[in-house]
This record gives C-alpha cells, structure tokens and sequence, in this order.
C-alpha cells in the first residue's frame, strides 16, 4: 500500500520534496497550515549523459564483465560536483524514470525474453529509443491481437 504523504529529497532545489498521494494525504498536510511553505518545482542539468552511463553499465553486467567503478579518490569530487551539474529537480526524477526503463528492458532481454511483449508497454519503449534501445521483432505485441503493450 502506498503512504499518503512521501516526503523526499529528488536532487532538487529547495529543501524537501513533498508527494501527496490522496485525501487523506492532502488532509494532513493541511493540518500542517502555514507552517508548510511550498514553491514551484525545479529542473536543471541534462539526464542524457548520465543514463548513457547507466545503459553502458548495466549492459557490461549482463555480459559478464566487471562494472566499471569510480575510483575511490573520485567519488568526493564527484559528490560535490553532482548536485552542481547534474541533473536535478524534475530532471533528476526523469533521469531515474528512464534509467529504470533501460533496466528493466536489459534485464527481461536477458533473463525473460518471452515476456518482454506482455511486461513491456509501449510508453517504456519510447523511454528507450534515445538511448537506442529499439524493439526487435517479437518484443512487442502483435497488432490486432488485443495484447496490451
């Protein structure tokens, strides 16, 4: 079940993200009155690279090979950097969406590839085909057939 109020950090701008899920949860939060103080959402940075990284990662796991790693002198400066230049905001949860759709795409090819034509619906192969993932034949449903996809 989900809650009705998550609060959350989206690599965004400001302090707290807030998602409210239904009544329930827009009642408590007006419980909260004027001490909420609230502002339009933002988006910066650019989610292309670091999906691409993602694909390429992943991609290397399922063949086999050994994840390429930040080595660990790095990992601060990047920690720093990240927030800075990289995707934040709206973007950050964009790059999130689409790196869980090439995920789930590499994995069904690699461990279920019957079910990709059923598990795979038609919006998360648009998520894909920038990062070119395309559908082969047979990954998705035949037109006609009434299968959802």
């Amino acid at each position: 079940m989900l809650a009705d109020v998550t609060v959350g950090y989206m690599a965004g701008q400001g302090e707290q993200w807030l998602l409210v899920r239904n009544q329930r949860g827009e009642e408590l939060v007006a419980l909260l009155g004027d001490e909420l103080r609230t502002s339009e959402l933002g988006s910066a940075g650019k989610r292309q690279g670091p999906v691409r990284g993602f694909l390429a990662n992943v991609e290397r796991a399922a063949g086999g090979l050994p994840l390429r790693r930040m080595p660990g002198w790095l990992r601060p400066l990047v920690g720093w950097l990240m927030p800075r230049i990289g995707p934040r905001g709206l973007e950050f949860a964009r790059t999130r969406v689409e790196m869980k759709a090439v995920e789930t795409v590499l994995h069904l090819r690699r461990e279920a590839p019957r079910r990709l034509k059923s598990m795979v619906p038609a919006h998360v192969w648009a998520l894909v085909r920038p990062y070119g993932l395309e559908a082969a034949p047979g990954e998705t449903p035949a037109a006609g057939t009434g299968e959802r996809g």
